[in-house]
């Protein structure tokens, strides 16, 4: 399965976009895909495949532990999804098309982050599900 985090605008923050390269390419060890930016939603719609599992970030979403995100990511590895995108909105957030697009809403918290904070928390814990995944130390390591 392929795993993509995708946003919409442009990095402001070096140090964002430094942790989000890193947690990326740890995570391209277990999972191939990668991180992209697009200038606006409508490019981000095109890009999207019909047969893509879209997770978008919101604070309404579920709640998941790194064990519960470890585990859907295996369950939708399992059912034979091919590519999953992880979208994070701008600072308005999600639009109402894309959120009709998405088939799943995750949520790190009741807060509300900065869309680049967001993504780092999303590749960070994109990565530490793919190392629960295959039993290694960096959970609780």
């Amino acid at each position: 399965m392929k795993i993509h985090l995708w946003s919409i605008g442009k990095w402001k923050s070096s140090s964002c976009e430094a942790l989000v390269g890193d947690y990326m390419q740890r995570l391209s060890h277990y999972f191939q895909g990668g991180h992209c930016f697009y200038k606006n939603e409508e490019k981000l719609l095109a890009a999207l495949e019909p047969s893509d599992f879209v997770v978008t970030c919101d604070e309404h979403g579920k709640l998941m532990t790194s064990r519960e995100l470890a585990a859907f990511l295996e369950k939708k590895q399992d059912s034979g999804t091919r590519r999953m995108v992880v979208i994070i909105g701008d600072a308005p957030g999600l639009t109402p098309a894309l959120k009709e697009r998405s088939n799943f809403t995750w949520s790190f918290s009741p807060l509300t982050f900065p869309h680049e904070l967001a993504q780092v928390i999303a590749a960070e814990q994109l990565y530490r599900a793919a190392t629960i995944l295959k039993g290694e130390k960096y959970h609780y390591g």
